[in-house]
């Protein structure tokens, strides 16, 4: 199937492809332009951002992903079993929106930073490992080794950075660097 090629993998992306597809169809744009463009095409950098497949474990970046909506989102846009990678200063974060995509699609959580207690304690009874790890190296490689082929590691922290890693943008930094040394 053409979705599977795309660059941007999840529902959302197979949507925003799909129409457009259709615009540049009216446009009398040629199909193989179209498709060829869907192959090359990445959005942000740190928000959804693909960064590598180590040993069949794909490793998204969506360390932009500060709030719990923009998180439930990235989770939903997961079509394999996720390793998520969260946590960071929360800001008195209500987690039971997340309840159920986490229950669908996480298979195992790593908690970055400090004071984790919150997303521990939610969490617990749907998610059999909950791993707290403070640095994003370790984080990474603990991620990697929990997953096994065909799974995702997903950087969503829910969380506005906290003091060590100052900005989405460092956090999501960190992130790809460890991931490129496994």
């Amino acid at each position: 199937m053409i979705f599977e090629k795309l660059a941007l993998q999840g529902r959302t992306s197979i949507r925003k492809s799909t129409a457009s597809s259709i615009s540049s169809q009216l446009l009398r744009i040629r199909n193989e332009n179209i498709r060829s463009s869907f192959k090359d095409f990445f959005d942000y950098e740190h928000r959804l951002e693909y960064v590598a497949s180590v040993h069949n474990i794909d490793f998204i970046n969506d360390s932009k992903a500060e709030t719990i909506n923009s998180t439930w989102y990235a989770l939903e846009e997961m079509l394999k079993p996720t390793i998520w990678i969260v946590g960071g200063y929360d800001e008195n974060n209500d987690y039971t929106k997340l309840y159920d995509v986490v229950k669908n699609k996480v298979k195992g959580i790593i908690c970055i930073g400090v004071n984790n207690d919150k997303i521990k304690d939610y969490f617990k009874d749907i998610v059999k490992d909950i791993i707290e790890i403070p640095d994003m190296s370790n984080a990474v490689l603990k991620a990697f080794h929990l997953a096994e082929s065909g799974d995702v590691v997903l950087l969503s922290p829910a969380s506005k950075p906290d003091s060590i890693y100052v900005s989405f943008e460092k956090r999501g930094t960190k992130f790809k660097k460890a991931v490129r040394k496994l």
